[in-house]
């Protein structure tokens, strides 16, 4: 299986790339990308101090080759993706995937417009709904077709993807099913306002060739990010007149439809989820960096049976938001609901080399049972985060962290502290053919 699959990747991979050079003239660019990446994990997250942390290592190398002639764009990144040490031999597991495949076509029916079709990572705003996860070492990506149009105040995406697709020949239940994403995402630049549409589709077979739609979620939206001038009184009056001396941003969501299959019956539950964010950040000078913020998302009463008032987080980058720890970066941040209240400072003390301080408070809205244990609602734990990134040579970046998690008997009862760490390594290269 290794040989076969790593074979038609090579194949693919040669004939792009012969067909780039065998079309290349006087105005074709053709380049390469490579990503390299080495993380070293220590996990206590356990909440047992009588058992050690457990290591592993996970690696990431992507290979891309570009290419771009006149209005058209081609894009093919393959992936190799692993924990080291297993199946290292060559009969282990096949590793190698395709991430990225895609062509575009700008100016495609009028100017600024374009089409992009293919495999292709996704992240929009400050990928709270949906996002590449890059910390992840696989990533996410979407199947599927995108018409946008951009100019310089104004962008809009409308996407259709597929991230499962059902086989008609298929007669078993629950195989193959058509779970579709499609959108519309809109920026004015100038205000630094998006405003979005998003729905997402599951369908399963029930059997000698019906199918049920299950899921029907429609999510829409506001972000909006901004900055005002401001008062420090420990900076010179010329440092304190910076109007951009503030930034600031908000998200609200809305979510509502039915579903079905999460709750096991034939009876359709009615969705309606919200969440609500907002952060206020001091640029106090070019070298220290302060936030503060709230983010809230609701849970499911479990007294209204016929109704699921979770938020579902979509696609987001839940490692972005919700702690290194990555206790509450699921696709439902608890079915209890999430409050996360947080603080960031960020120093640079020299040149290349950035210090993160982060600070959690996670607290629960509904009332929720867990393990034969029946928990109220209320704080679920304080996060402590600390990491530090610096920039060794312009294509090498080394950084490291480490989180502190204290829980409180209504995440654990009666659980230890915990602790997680980690070191990386990171090179990116890129090469255009002259």
């Amino acid at each position: 299986m290794l040989r076969k699959t790593t074979l038609w990747i090579l194949v693919a991979l040669l004939s792009f790339g012969v067909t780039q050079l065998c079309f290349a003239g006087n105005d074709t660019e053709i380049g390469f990308k490579a990503d390299l990446r080495y993380r070293g994990e220590m996990d206590g997250r356990d909440f047992n101090s009588d058992t050690d942390m457990q290591g592993q290592g996970l690696l990431r190398f992507r290979l891309g080759t570009m290419a771009q002639r006149g209005n058209v764009h081609g894009f093919l990144q393959l992936q190799y993706s692993d924990q080291t040490g297993w199946d290292s031999g060559i009969l282990g597991q096949d590793m190698v995937d395709v991430h990225q495949a895609w062509l575009r076509m700008d100016d495609f029916l009028i100017d600024r417009t374009y089409l992009k079709v293919g495999r292709m990572e996704m992240a929009y705003a400050d990928e709270r709904l949906i996002g590449a996860v890059g910390w992840s070492n696989v990533g996410r990506v979407f199947d599927g077709i995108v018409l946008g149009y951009n100019c310089e105040k104004f962008m809009l995406d409308l996407f259709y993807t597929n991230q499962e697709e059902r086989y008609a020949s298929s007669q078993q239940q629950d195989n193959n099913p058509d779970d579709m994403f499609i959108g519309m995402w809109t920026e004015y630049k100038p205000w630094g306002l998006h405003l979005y549409a998003l729905h997402n589709s599951k369908a399963r077979n029930l059997g000698s060739g019906v199918f049920r739609r299950d899921l029907e979620r429609t999510t829409i939206g506001i972000h909006h990010n901004g900055q005002f001038g401001g008062l420090v009184p420990f900076l010179t009056d010329e440092e304190s007149r910076d109007p951009k001396r503030f930034r600031y941003l908000w998200n609200v969501a809305y979510q509502f439809g039915t579903d079905r299959k999460s709750y096991g019956s034939d009876s359709e539950v009615e969705l309606s989820g919200m969440l609500f964010g907002v952060e206020v950040r001091s640029f106090i000078n070019s070298r220290l960096t302060g936030a503060l913020g709230v983010e809230y998302t609701t849970g499911d009463d479990p007294e209204t049976l016929d109704k699921n008032e979770s938020f579902n987080n979509l696609y987001y980058t839940g490692h972005k938001f919700h702690g290194m720890m990555d206790y509450f970066t699921g696709s439902v941040n608890w079915r209890s609901g999430l409050i996360n209240e947080y603080a960031y400072l960020e120093v640079e003390p020299w040149e290349r080399t950035v210090f993160n301080a982060g600070l959690h408070l996670f607290s629960s809205l509904q009332d929720r049972a867990d393990s034969g244990n029946d928990y109220e609602a209320g704080q679920l734990g304080l996060e402590f985060d600390l990491t530090v990134s610096h920039e060794a040579q312009d294509n090498l970046i080394v950084c490291g962290g480490i989180g502190y998690f204290m829980p409180s008997d209504d995440f654990v009862y009666e659980g230890d502290n915990a602790m997680w760490g980690y070191i990386q390594l990171r090179s990116l290269m890129e090469y255009w053919l002259d």
